[in-house]
């Protein structure tokens, strides 16, 4: 019995040692590791419409609750020996500006009302 104790615990450590190496947690949000991370406007900036690409896809930045806010994607350094991690954050408009649909479908931004 305390063989099979020492086993699951074993088993259980090596689950936990290898999603720490592949997700990590970033506020609210998992971010996984990616072998490359390219933000099309370098940074949080919710003027600007904007997506990041990654090894796994794109993440466009898109108006999120209500038209005041909208979340942001951009790249970060991996952590637990990942290149590069996808993260976003939810960024409030400034005053007078409103968070606008794209009309391609694509990523959005906040725009002076």
């Amino acid at each position: 019995m305390r063989e099979r104790s020492i086993l699951i615990i074993g088993f259980v450590f090596i689950l936990f040692v290898f999603f720490a190496n592949t997700y990590s947690l970033s506020g609210k949000a998992v971010s996984v590791n990616h072998r490359y991370c390219v933000d099309s406007d370098n940074g949080i900036k919710p003027y600007s419409a904007g997506y990041v690409e990654s090894d796994i896809g794109n993440f466009y930045d898109w108006c999120f609750g209500n038209l005041n806010e909208i979340r942001e994607y951009y790249c970060t350094e991996g952590r637990y020996g990942g290149k590069y991690q996808v993260s976003s954050k939810v960024v409030r408009c400034g005053e007078g500006f409103i968070c606008v649909r794209d009309i391609s479908g694509k990523a959005d931004a906040c725009v002076r009302s």
